[in-house]
């Protein structure tokens, strides 16, 4: 594998690395940004919300108040036992007015101390019992009798079953020594909380009771179950948590993901104390963390465009400034290793890769050199060696030659000795 190939896998893997990591630390960072801000705003919501409820029943039972004290009530309450028709009548007919003006109510009566409904904005309940409506009345009737106006908790009335707080408020004499005569009672309607709930966009906002249960939603299918859907595990979670206010992660209630719920108890407004109701604001965690998977990806995006950009030029100039000039060498030194010592490296940069291309041509020449004076060498001593064999040759020649000539000699020395014996 070429060197080239290689930088380019491993610069890949590098930025493949690096492309990850600030894609997983922008999300993460952005992710405990998102979940600290929608935490503050939600809770905020969710306060300004549950004070908006208690402010609006607060202002309902200063209303049913202030109707108690008009004469018009008292009146027709003082002539019960006279059963004057004309007054109940005109009474009726004052408080259906106020009901069509202001449609926060189911209807208003006015009850005796036995229970009887005496002047109603509803003619079906004229002379019934108000404890046919609902068996808290009766209990409402009694603390309303001790003279403080009171409020039930969120219940249904009569067969129609209707949602409603009912407000009770005491009805005192115009006599000289004021006492309770009877009660004013009013149902409030409880579509106009729904709707409060209902202004809040971008989040689930559920009211749980005391017990649990969810009284009011602002999600469509959830709007007609009330009292069937048992959140009382995020009310134990919360009541565990010791805070009025705050924020827990938890388990979705339409799915299996996960959730932040912010939470808000109700601490009331003034006259109305409250019924320890619980605002829930839940946004679910794929929800309220696309802000910082989009952020990541696009972030992710611009990063992996701009270092592919850079490692086509990184690796450009690293082919170019690195990689060339270390196969140039390396083409020369197998050129030298296979004996072409006029092999030059050609590179001229300035930099280290020219030194050492300068060096290794310096190195490569003396080299030369050093082979072309050993040559010069062997070929003066190789020279000179054969005139000396050649001349050993000769000399050779001439011992050969007169040891030929002694033998001959001895050999006719022999023959005249034996001449001469004779």
């Amino acid at each position: 594998m070429k060197l080239s190939t290689k930088l380019s896998i491993v610069m890949f893997f590098l930025c493949l690395v690096l492309v990850v990591l600030v894609g997983s630390v922008v999300y993460f960072l952005t992710r405990s940004f998102l979940q600290d801000s929608i935490r503050k705003n939600n809770e905020e919501i969710a306060i300004n919300t549950m004070d908006k409820i208690d402010r609006f029943i607060n202002e309902r039972i200063v209303d049913i108040q202030f109707l108690s004290e008009l004469s018009a009530v008292s009146d027709v309450l003082a002539i019960e036992n006279q059963a004057d028709p004309k007054q109940i009548q005109t009474t009726g007919k004052k408080l259906t007015e106020l009901v069509s003006k202001n449609s926060v109510w189911w209807d208003i009566s006015v009850v005796s101390l036995e229970g009887q409904i005496i002047a109603t904005t509803d003619r079906s309940k004229l002379r019934t019992q108000l404890k046919d409506q609902n068996p808290e009345f009766n209990s409402l009737i009694q603390k309303a009798i001790e003279g403080q106006p009171t409020y039930s908790d969120l219940i249904k009335i009569d067969k129609t079953e209707k949602l409603t707080i009912s407000l009770v408020s005491p009805v005192w004499s115009k006599d000289v020594s004021p006492q309770i005569i009877g009660v004013v009672n009013a149902n409030l309607a409880w579509p106009t909380i729904v709707d409060i709930l209902t202004s809040i966009h971008n989040q689930e906002a559920r009211l749980i009771n005391s017990q649990g249960l969810l009284i009011a939603s602002n999600i469509g299918n959830e709007k007609n179950q009330v009292f069937e859907i048992d959140i009382s595990s995020i009310n134990k979670m919360i009541q565990s948590s010791a805070k009025k206010t705050g924020t827990i992660t938890t388990q979705d209630q339409n799915s299996d993901e996960l959730a932040l719920v912010s939470y808000t108890e109700q601490v009331g407004y003034d006259s109305f104390a409250g019924k320890r109701w619980t605002l829930l604001l839940e946004v679910p965690l794929s929800i309220a963390f696309l802000p910082a998977r989009n952020a990541a990806f696009t972030l992710v995006s611009i990063f992996t465009i701009v270092i592919s950009i850079t490692l086509f030029f990184g690796l450009t100039l690293i082919k170019r400034y690195i990689v060339s000039p270390i196969e140039k060498l390396n083409k020369s030194v197998k050129s030298i290793t296979k004996g072409n010592l006029d092999q030059r490296v050609d590179i001229h940069s300035k930099g280290e890769f020219g030194e050492l291309a300068y060096s290794f041509n310096q190195m490569t020449e003396k080299i030369q050199i050093a082979q072309q004076t050993l040559e010069s060498q062997v070929e003066s001593k190789t020279k000179e060696l054969s005139e000396k064999v050649k001349e050993l040759e000769k000399l050779n020649k001439v011992m050969v030659d007169r040891e030929l000539l002694m033998i001959e000699l001895k050999e006719k020395n022999k023959n005249l000795e034996a001449k001469l014996n004779k």
